[in-house]
């Protein structure tokens, strides 16, 4: 079954005794590694190269020796990189000595060397140690980490790659408790006390576990080791063990040489256990550079890795030869040899390549140097221990002295350079657009029955109403607000109006518009007559569409899928198309906004206003006033005070600290609402509508100063005035007045700033009367009338306001339109209940909690939009109460104006009238309640004192039959009490309550809170209080005490031991102790481990019981190989529930793509109109309606605007928590961190927050009550809520009006309580809350149910109808068992508002309840009372059910293979099918495969996927056919370029070096699983990097939008600016400059990620690519060349023109079977597959060596003189190279020579090839060229440079000051031999046979991809890029660098989270 919800059989909880003797030997080593002992002593051998052993000397010891200098400090742990050494003291302090280049020693200095160990400054209590190659971790006592050295690759998690000189914390691990730390040599693990594991640094081959390749900053989480309890981790050079509890050993990262013991050689990017260990458990484990170590707990030592120099070692090997009468305790390793350490402190020591290491092969000896090892660390090439007398070492060991030195060979690592600045961490990467193939998805059904009604009224004519009338002049206005029929049947979620045209959006996106078609503005093709009913535009049918604007003439629109479409009138290019002169009748799209990836827009009177979601803001269309915010527009004449396409806004807002979200556009006017809220405005301002307090044009945006404290949600532009609204509810109106627009005052004074809107018109109908009405004039609210307590007559009716405040403003022409907001007044509410006592029916029913939502309007009367006969203006808003036929208007939720008509868009919210509902008949039971307990106290007291009469009167035999043991309790509270000294009286009745609840003094003694005392029945603050003071007086030892008690069954007795007999068995073991003469150790460790070993099968056994009752608490996100997880939401959208962005609802799954870039979602819960989910990372998102806080984003919940998320947001107040499980109820949320913390936010009307009171939270706030609880996971009801704890206990709160908490009670609870019923039949394994009922499984798999019963939800065959407080009710208030499950191994409940489920572990459904919509998946709608099974030849429904899901009125389920089946209510879409119908029974969702979580709301729905990436084996096996043929008997030749270098293999050739067979056959056999991808690093001063951050990266960094993905990259270019990717694919991707159309995209923007260069598109597959300093060129498959970019040269091969954008083929070039291109600065070559070479471009200096000087040669020529069979061309910027096949010299220089960048000892130009005579000794196999030096590789490996060396690229210290004419040799500076060589402008690079790579030359802010400190002795020696290996091609640009790697892979591993 999956992984993610394995189902157990929790029946079978015994302790394993396998996992227990791991605990037991787990146990033991730690004791042994942490205990410090005080006759220990320490010691150090191996290479003592930088003084890292600290014996003051760099001499290196072959046996170890004591470091005297340490040897008072008594040093308890050890840590040792590869050049440096850290002790650590047992007061926990720090020492370092060895090689500080990198700062690793944490001295301060980066040039600093310590043959002797000095103090680490600024670590104090430090726990543990740490050394990787060249970086330093310290792990203090409290958890928090520290790093400092070297942080190239991110290694030092402190998100730079940048070295560190001194200890510096790690910031994003401040809020964990980290447990344990190791390092390898360029990464970084921890574990934590959560039980997480945590990697950053290096991850290219996977070492991180996070599932990529690509490096990390700072710390990620491994979501595959996820609670999985980390005992060890141990790092190689690449690869990492994990050592998890119970003995499973995981491992990842690079398996080259089997180091992770697999069986195979394949890189591991996720953990993964090793099966073949899992019958041995695993004590210890050892990793250290290609081999790992493993201990077991049977004692076997064994080992993998190192398999190239032992086949045997791809599995763990037995490691026979240890003898086997000293039982192995703890294993170490260096790079060259591995040790095991016995118990009795021996080393044994052996290397990989020792040939008897079989079962029959000698056993070894130990080492006999050094007895009594405690401890072994080991390093690269050096080891240190810790030794005790007591426990073998001899005092000759203490003192032996070093008579002699050894010369030691272990050869240094490579230096590296110190970096000059910090270099911050590159941008995070989001993919870019692509665009995506119209696919077959069906269309969804409009919804059956509309919940958005559509009102319109006003001026009629043209048909803008919609009601099917094209009214006369003298019939042109509709005074009252009519329902546009047509769309009666379709739930509607926007409308729009323009001038004289209306528009509507349904849910499902399809646009509906009538009116006038003038222009064609309708988008229904037509441009005459108009359209009085609502027509979709059918162009656009296939689209969602989610917003529209309509300008006067022209209409806007945006689907979902980022296309944006306009159309209408083009008169002043307000379209943007500048290909349209007059008008476009249908909707056409503007493909460059598509990549803009568009926000918001608005259609203004004559111009077009656009904000992308980078916050650009883009305009077109008239400017005659500045509206285009473009700037200077006086200066223009009248043709161009027009925009014909869409231009940005060169200032935008003018600051960077302005985000515009929002824009605006009125006639002649535009504004723009920035993320903070505030307003910008420009254009005409000569009615001062632009609020600046003056009445000029503006031209660019200015912000409104006079609202510039507030937060503005609103904007509505007229024609001269402006009304904003703000956060509040405020409105503010600015401009012209003179109609009364403004809604100020009756003088209509026109205002230069805004000015605050605060008053309304309303008027109310007398009581009783049908004509006469009251007119006021309030603030905004209603007002009623009340009459006063003391008056009974009309004189003492007073006037009281209902406040409210506006939610939506609109304006258009000469009036304003506002939407008002508030509650039922108290005289609405008395109407409702009169008319339903009388069964009248009001349409609204009215509540204190009912949201009403009314139109206010202001301004011109004109057209009747204010309602008035004689169309008179209203200088006030005033009411507009009614619709037609006298209907209410008190839903509405949206509102548009156009020039004399509005749109009103109306939606009853009927999930407020249920929670007013709810409250009320909460509010009643709880009254009801309390008034029963009053009743029941006084009949208690009066039969209390009946039978103390009657006792009095029989005068009965003093005999008690009570327990001897109660009375002596209660004697024993009697007098605790008595001796507290205060009154007695007060505490009689606490000492009968706490005796009453079987609490003696002893427990009474340990109860520490005021919730102990709370939960034992002490009800009253003050009297707990007091009591808490006076606890302290109890003792806190107590001895054992006499018991005895017999009953009708049992006799009990218990009596405590004797002194005598303690005294006996105390003598009787201090002789056994004499006589054992054990030494010290023994009897330390014997005194330690009974009570660690105890303490551990405690822990054993909590954990094992936690997992069996968490209900799947802690799945984690699992990655799987080959592909990553989304998630996926459909339903109703309204509020932006689903969180695409806009509030759209989906019939169909669509994924979620609005979370922030590398998001990866873990769970998911829906609430009623909200969604919340966390991430692996522990982050908490949150979206949908905020309306009661329950998006826990902002405190101001109930203010506009602030309340409503469209897409995914973080909680910011969880920031610093690490979230693991996430519930969400109807309005309320919980969350639970991995600290074990329950955080609550949302409504808490009914305290289903826990925090003791009933008030809403709009911030998350700790659940206190539930600290030091071990929460273990959480479950949320309607109203209600659950906790379950580690030791299975309940704790419910919340709503409780029908017994839904089990407390035997019906009154609301607002704090957790635990249910004692269930406590006392036994754990709870998981629960499911309903809408009012609540549903418990046990550990033992019975099930329980209470709470609400009327459609038979809790499963139980009868139940009485209970009568209080006039309401008749089914319900049960204690849990009952539902005895129909008994036996049926249920493992898994869920519960909707009306209906359950429950679901076995062998995968069957049961159902019972309501069924009003098909919800239980019978087949029908009937109801049933007992749970019934969904059978799966009857219902549909398969057999292998994993989980199910109810919500509010369907339900689902999920396959164990990722299947959805859906039935119940599906009208609004929440089945994922799109027809939109009910569904009775079961049936699967096409469109969702793959699920592995789901969840259910009210009427949304929500999954998470795994998206598998897709596996090409045909592409696989032509690759692998490709590669032989490329590499048989071939090596690397190199082709490089003047302003780019590369090197790479030429197809077909011969090459002097080849690779051996057995090399040649492991990498053939693999090749189909070798992931490469693209490593970056240096300048990215114009996107060279395609990183998107324009900023230099320091060390080699993934690009990970070439890394994501199946593809591979096959090819690499690089020119001065620009880069090219070739993939296994054909596609050829480019970034960087444009200049010239150097990148082939068709223009010459510049790049900053790698796009596709589409002109080749299917029919060319491209094989390679080479980039000059302008110009591209690159060859296919088949042998065809293409070029462009700069042909002023003509190296582009065609024309003599400066820009050739788009690539052209070069024809001549066609039958010549290339199989190679080269460019050079200006010139280019091709190379044929007989060993011709071509050539053509810039040859003023010969470069061309056609044996003359031209100009340029436009076109390809053949160079003559080549002297034989060409191997390779390579060209610099104006010199080129040839190796042909000759006998020495066969390298061939030619063209300019100025610096002598040619070799022939002048400084002569060559027109024609002439060979390098000083290289006439040795065969030239590589050659590199760059702006004005050469680099050549001779058959021995060894490097040769000549030419310009003064930026330090000839690595030759005297090559600075002088050009160096004739060829010199580099002395040695790699251990293995060079085979290749590329050239960069003024860069070289070597790359070894080893895939090392090694750079010399311009530094600048690139840093050569090093942080090593310069070489004093010559700063420009070749310095190696640390940690980068496995290379395969290099290219290298001016100032940056490209390089290809490669990964082994595994197919079912490599997976991207």
């Amino acid at each position: 079954m999956d992984q993610g919800v394995n189902v157990t059989d929790y029946r079978c909880e015994q302790v394993n005794e396998e996992c227990e003797g791991f605990a037991y030997k787990a146990e033991m080593r730690k004791i042994r590694e942490e205990s410090v002992l005080a006759d220990s002593f320490l010691f150090t051998w191996g290479d003592g190269h930088d003084g890292k052993l600290g014996h003051q000397s760099e001499e290196s010891l072959f046996v170890p020796y004591n470091v005297t200098i340490l040897q008072r400090l008594r040093i308890k742990s050890c840590a040792l990189g590869r050049k440096h050494s850290l002790f650590l003291s047992a007061e926990g302090t720090v020492f370092a000595c060895g090689n500080g280049q990198y700062g690793q020693l944490g001295t301060g200095s980066a040039l600093d060397f310590r043959s002797t160990p000095v103090h680490v400054q600024g670590l104090q209590k430090v726990r543990q140690l740490a050394a990787g190659d060249y970086h330093s971790i310290a792990l203090l006592e409290g958890g928090a980490l520290y790093s400092w050295g070297s942080g190239s690759w991110g290694k030092l998690g402190l998100a730079t790659d940048s070295n560190v000189t001194a200890p510096r914390v790690i910031a994003a691990l401040t809020t964990s408790i980290v447990e344990q730390v190791a390092c390898g040599s360029h990464h970084t693990v921890c574990s934590t006390f959560a039980g997480d594991v945590w990697s950053w640094g290096k991850g290219l081959r996977g070492q991180l576990g996070h599932g990529a390749m690509h490096e990390e900053y700072s710390p990620r989480l491994v979501s595959r080791l996820r609670k999985q309890q980390a005992f060890k981790i141990s790092c190689g050079r690449d690869h990492t063990l994990v050592l998890c509890n119970g003995g499973i050993l995981y491992s990842f990262g690079a398996n080259g040489e089997g180091e992770l013991g697999l069986g195979d050689s394949l890189d591991r990017f996720v953990p993964e256990v090793i099966e073949s260990l899992r019958s041995d458990p695993v004590t210890d484990i050892a990793a250290k550079g290609h081999k790992s170590l493993v201990l077991t707990t049977s004692g076997r030592v064994l080992m993998f890795g190192d398999a190239e120099l032992r086949n045997l070692f791809y599995h763990p090997t037995h490691i026979h030869v240890i003898p086997k009468g000293d039982p192995i305790v703890s294993v170490a390793s260096t790079e060259n040899r591995a040790y095991a350490v016995s118990e009795v402190g021996n080393i044994y020591r052996w290397g990989s390549n020792d040939v008897n290491l079989d079962a029959d092969a000698a056993t070894l000896e130990p080492f006999h140097a050094i007895k009594g090892v405690i401890r072994l660390y080991a390093g690269c090439n050096h080891q240190a221990a810790i030794c005790a007398k007591g426990h073998g070492l001899t005092q000759a060991m203490i003192t032996r002295e070093k008579s002699t030195t050894h010369a030691n060979e272990i050869s240094k690592a490579s230096e590296h350079k110190e970096p000059d600045e910090v270099i911050a961490h590159p941008l995070q990467i989001t993919n870019e657009f692509l665009d995506e193939l119209e696919g077959g998805v069906s269309a969804e059904a409009p919804s059956r029955e509309g919940d958005g009604f559509v009102y319109t009224y006003g001026k009629g004519v043209d048909g803008r109403l919609g009601h099917g009338l094209t009214y006369s002049l003298s019939q042109a206005s509709k005074l009252r607000p009519c329902r546009v029929e047509k769309l009666s049947k379709m739930t509607i979620a926007k409308v729009i109006c323009g001038k004289d045209s209306t528009g509507a959006i349904t849910d499902t996106g399809k646009l509906y518009t009538w009116g006038n078609q003038q222009f064609g503005k309708t988008g229904h093709g037509s441009s005459r007559g108009c359209v009085v009913v609502p027509r979709l535009v059918e162009s656009l049918r296939k689209r969602m569409i989610v917003k529209c604007s309509m300008g006067r003439n022209h209409t806007l629109c945006l689907s979902d899928d980022n296309r944006f479409f306009s159309w209408g009138s083009n008169t002043f290019g307000q379209l943007g198309i500048p290909n349209v002169t007059n008008y476009l009748p249908e909707p056409l799209e503007i493909s460059m906004l598509r990549e803009k990836n568009v926000m918001d827009f608005s259609a203004g009177g004559f111009h077009s206003l656009v904000v992308t979601w980078s916050h650009d803001m883009y305009s077109c269309g008239k400017g005659w006033h500045g509206q285009l915010g473009q700037g200077d527009y006086e200066s223009l004449t009248a043709k161009a005070k027009t925009l014909p396409q869409f231009t940005k806004l060169t200032d935008n807002l003018g600051s960077r600290n302005h985000k515009c979200v929002r824009v605006f556009g009125g006639i002649e006017t535009s504004a723009a609402l920035t993320d903070t809220g505030r307003l910008f405005t420009w254009g005409q301002g000569t009615d001062y509508q632009l609020g600046h307090g003056d009445s000029t044009d503006i031209s660019r945006p200015k912000e409104v100063e006079r609202l510039g404290k507030l937060t503005i949600v609103d904007v509505a532009l007229g024609k001269s005035h402006c009304i904003a609204l703000d956060s509040l509810g405020t409105p503010w109106g600015w401009g012209r007045g003179d109609h009364g627009q403004l809604g100020i005052s009756e003088k209509g004074e026109r205002q230069k700033v805004p000015v605050q809107i605060e008053l309304c018109k309303r008027a109310m109908r007398k009581e009783g009367t049908l004509d006469q009405e009251i007119e006021r004039v309030i603030a905004w609210g209603s007002f009623y009338m009340e009459k006063d307590e003391g008056g009974g007559n009309e004189a003492s009716v007073a006037h009281k306001v209902n406040p409210g405040k506006v939610i939506q403003v609109s304006a258009n022409n000469n009036f304003s339109v506002f939407i008002l907001e508030r509650f039922a007044d108290a005289s609405e509410i008395r109407a409702f209940r009169t008319s339903e006592e009388g069964g009248g029916g009001l349409s609204k029913k009215m509540t204190p909690y009912t949201r009403i939502r009314e139109l206010f309007c202001c301004g011109s009367g004109k057209g009747g939009v204010m309602q008035n006969q004689g169309k008179e203006n209203e200088y006030i808003p005033k009411l507009m109460p009614f619709a037609e036929n006298d209907m209410p208007l008190q839903d509405v939720v949206q509102v548009a104006a156009g020039r004399s008509h509005i749109a009103i868009l109306c939606r009853e919210e009927l999930l407020g009238n249920v929670e007013a509902s709810n409250k009320e008949l909460a509010s009643r039971h709880d009254k009801y309640w309390r008034d029963m307990r009053e009743v029941d106290a006084i009949e208690h007291e009066v039969i209390k004192y009946q039978q103390e009469e009657s006792e009095r009167e029989a005068k009965p035999v003093t005999v008690t039959n009570e327990n001897p043991f109660d009375l002596e309790r209660r004697e024993e509270l009697t007098q605790f009490f008595m001796k507290l000294g205060v009154d007695i009286s007060e505490y009689s009745a606490l000492s009968r309550k706490i005796f009453e609840q079987g609490i003696d003094l002893q427990t009474l003694s340990v109860m520490r809170s005021d919730d102990d005392l709370k939960a034992i029945g002490i009800s009253s603050l003050g009297a707990r209080r007091r009591l808490l003071k006076r606890l302290h007086l109890l003792p806190r030892a107590w001895s054992p005490t006499f018991y005895a008690y017999q009953n009708s069954q049992s006799f009990f007795l218990s009596w405590p031991p004797s002194a005598a007999a303690d005294d006996e068995r105390r003598a009787r073991d201090q002789e056994l102790l004499l006589d054992q003469e054990a030494n010290p150790f023994t009897l330390f460790l014997q005194k330690k481990a009974s009570g660690k070993i105890f303490n551990a099968l405690v822990r054993y056994a909590e954990g094992k019981h936690y997992e069996s009752i968490s209900d799947r608490a802690n799945i984690r996100y699992q990655g799987e190989a080959d592909g990553v997880y989304k998630l996926f939401m459909w339903g109703v959208g309204s509020y932006g529930r689903l969180g695409h962005g806009y509030g759209m609802s989906y019939a169909v799954p669509h994924v979620l793509t609005t979370f922030p870039p590398r998001t990866k979602i873990l769970r998911v819960a829906l609430g009623a109109e909200h969604s919340v989910a966390c991430s692996v990372d522990g982050a908490v998102f949150t979206w949908g309606n905020g309306n009661v806080g329950q998006l826990g984003t902002t405190e101001n919940y109930e203010g506009v605007g602030v309340n409503v998320q469209l897409i995914p947001r973080a909680v910011e107040a969880l920031a610093r928590s690490f979230v693991v499980l996430v519930a969400a109820g109807r309005w309320h949320n919980l969350v639970l961190t991995n600290d074990r913390a329950v955080w609550a936010w949302g409504d808490g009307k009914f305290g289903q927050l826990g925090l003791d009171s009933t008030s809403s939270q709009g911030l998350p706030a700790r659940l206190k009550a539930l600290d030091g609880r071990f929460v273990c996971s959480l479950h949320c009801g309607g109203w209600h809520s659950a906790a379950i704890n580690e030791s299975g206990k309940i704790f419910l709160w919340g709503k409780n009006a029908f017994g839904q908490l089990g407390l035997r009670s019906i009154n609301t609870i607002n704090h957790p309580r635990v249910n004692k019923t269930l406590r006392s039949i036994g754990k709870v394994r998981t629960a499911a809350l309903g809408a009012d009922h609540t549903l418990v499984v046990m550990v033992d798999n019975m099930v329980y149910s209470f709470g609400l019963a009327d459609h038979g939800q809790l499963g139980l065959a009868s139940l009485p109808k209970m009568v209080h407080s006039r309401i008749e009710h089914k319900y049960c208030d204690t849990p009952q068992e539902i005895v129909d499950l008994t036996n049926c191994n249920v493992c898994q409940v869920a519960a909707g508002d009306m209906h359950s489920m429950a679901l076995s572990i062998f995968g069957e459904v049961w159902s019972w309840g309501g069924s009003p919509f098909g919800q239980l998946g019978h087949g029908n709608i009937i109801d049933t009372n007992l749970p019934t099974p969904l059978l799966p030849q009857r219902h549909n429904i398969p057999p292998n059910i994993l989980q199910i899901c109810a919500g509010y009125t369907y339900s689902m389920a999920l396959t164990d293979t990722g299947d959805v089946f859906s039935w119940g209510q599906g009208e609004s879409g929440e089945l994922g099918h799109a027809s939109k119908i009910l569904m009775y029974a079961p049936s699967e969702i096409q469109d969702l495969k793959r699920v592995r979580l789901m969840a259910a709301g009210q009427r949304h729905s929500a999954a998470v996927c795994f998206i598998p990436q897709t596996t090409h084996v045909e592409q696989a096996q032509e690759e692998t056919t490709t590669f032989n043929k490329s590499t048989k008997g071939t090596s690397f030749a190199a082709s490089s370029t003047g302003g780019s270098g590369t090197v790479t293999p030429r197809s077909g050739s011969k090459s002097q070096r080849s690779l051996s067979k057995s090399a040649l056959s492991e990498r053939l056999r693999v090749h189909d699983k070798k992931k490469i991808v693209a490593l970056v690093w240096g300048s990215d001063t114009t996107g060279q990097l395609g990183m998107r951050g324009l900023q230099s990266a320091r060390s080699p960094t993934v690009l990970r939008d070439m890394a994501a993905g199946s593809a591979n990259i096959t090819h690499v270019a690089a020119g001065p600016e620009c880069s090219a990717f070739v993939t296994d694919k054909g596609k050829l991707y480019m970034c960087g400059s444009g200049d010239h159309g150097r990148l082939g995209l068709g223009h010459t923007n510049t790049a900053r990620t790698p796009l596709l260069v589409s002109y080749f598109g299917e029919d060319h597959a491209i094989e390679k690519v080479a980039c000059g300093i302008a110009h591209t060129l690159c060859m296919t498959s088949k042998g065809r060349v293409f070029a462009w970019g700069d042909g002023t040269w003509g190296n582009a091969g065609i024309i003599t023109q400066s820009d050739v954008v788009e690539p052209q083929e070069l024809s001549s070039l066609s039958s010549m079977d290339i199989v190679n291109v080269v460019a050079g600065g200006y010139h280019s070559f091709a190379l044929s597959s007989e060993g011709f070479v071509f050539a053509w471009g810039k040859n003023t200096n010969g470069q061309l060596g056609l044996g003359i000087i031209t100009p340029a040669e436009i076109s390809p020529r053949k160079i003559e003189n080549a002297g034989g069979t060409v191997l390779e061309v390579v060209g610099g910027c104006n010199h080129s190279a040839i190796i042909a096949k000759l006998s020495p010299p066969n390298l061939l220089m030619f063209g300019m020579n100025a610096n002598g960048q040619l070799g022939l000892d002048d400084q002569v130009d060559r027109s024609e090839p002439t060979p390098v005579n000083d290289l006439n000794d040795r065969v030239i196999v590589s050659v590199g060229c760059g702006t004005a030096h050469t680099a050549a590789v001779s058959q021995y490996g060894d490097v040769i440079v000549w030419g310009n060396g003064r930026s330090g690229q000839l690595g030759l210290f005297e090559g600075v000051e002088t050009d160096f004419a004739a060829p010199h040799q580099l002395p040695p500076f790699c251990r293995s031999l060079v085979t290749k060589v590329v050239c960069g402008s003024e860069i070289t690079c070597a790359i070894t046979e080893e895939g090392q790579l090694f750079l010399w030359g311009s530094e600048n802010s690139m840093g050569l991809g090093g942080n090593q400190a310069r070489d004093t002795a010559n700063p420009y020696a070749p310095k190696e890029v640390e940690g980068l290996d496995r290379l395969e091609q290099v290219a290298v640009g001016s100032m940056h660098i490209v390089a290809r790697v490669v990964s082994l892979t595994c197919d079912d591993a490599n997976d991207e989270e």
